[in-house]
């Protein structure tokens, strides 16, 4: 009998120091896979007189589950994402106080369908997404462009203040350095605009960061630059 208590005295002290080791293994590598969310800053600017407009602010939430949450704000609207492990849009909340817009966007398969107000107006809408990625904002989207070895992908695009989708492209550029807080961080520059005759009229020109793809600045027809000027 005594024995047998030794014998089961040891076989708990083994299976509990391994599920010690076992629980501290599986935090570490949930820390490592799930990093702490990061906030960016940017300041946008008018790009003829370089003068100040205002702070856009974006919240990059960890992966979670496949999917990552990430929170935009500028300018009086906000914008919450729920995005996959490529960056799609599959759930979108935005609003706008200025316009009185408050909407949110859910796909199922290759359909998005919008509820909520827009302009003041009770809107239901579903919108077809078939055969390429959704990016509700490029500037999330175009992250999976960037770190993988395509050179152009057509995606569909959105006008978030009229809800028309529209099929684009994005084309890489190359490859330089970008200007940031007097520091130079190389960049990969993305060419994006409808497919079409469309794009003489709207198109962007955007750069991210080669080593994670984040977005750092972008130039548009808008005539308005915006660029990363704090990250934590």
């Amino acid at each position: 009998m005594t024995g047998f208590m030794r014998f089961l005295k040891l076989s708990l002290s083994i299976f509990f120091f391994t599920v010690l080791l076992c629980g501290l293994f599986s935090s570490r590598l949930s820390a490592e896979e799930n990093p702490p969310a990061r906030t960016l800053v940017y300041n946008t600017y008018d790009s003829k007189t370089g003068e100040y407009i205002s702070e856009y602010k974006m919240v990059l939430g960890y992966f979670q589950d496949t999917k990552q949450d990430v929170t935009i704000d500028y300018e009086g609207i906000q914008e919450k994402y729920e995005l996959d492990f490529r960056y799609e849009t599959q759930r979108v909340k935005f609003t706008d106080k200025l316009t009185v817009t408050n909407y949110t966007g859910i796909r199922y398969g290759d359909q998005f369908v919008i509820t909520g107000i827009l302009n003041g107006e009770t809107i239901n809408r579903t919108l077809t997404v078939d055969g390429l990625p959704f990016y509700f904002n490029p500037k999330l989207g175009l992250m999976d462009f960037v770190i993988r070895n395509d050179q152009k992908r057509e995606f569909w695009g959105i006008r978030n203040d009229t809800l028309s989708t529209y099929r684009m492209v994005a084309k890489k550029m190359g490859e330089e350095f970008v200007n940031v807080n007097n520091s130079p961080v190389e960049a990969v520059k993305v060419y994006w605009a409808p497919v079409g005759m469309a794009s003489m009229f709207f198109h962007r020109t955007y750069w991210f960061r080669k080593k994670d793809g984040v977005f750092l600045k972008a130039e548009g027809s808008n005539n308005r630059t915006r660029i990363l000027v704090r990250e934590k």
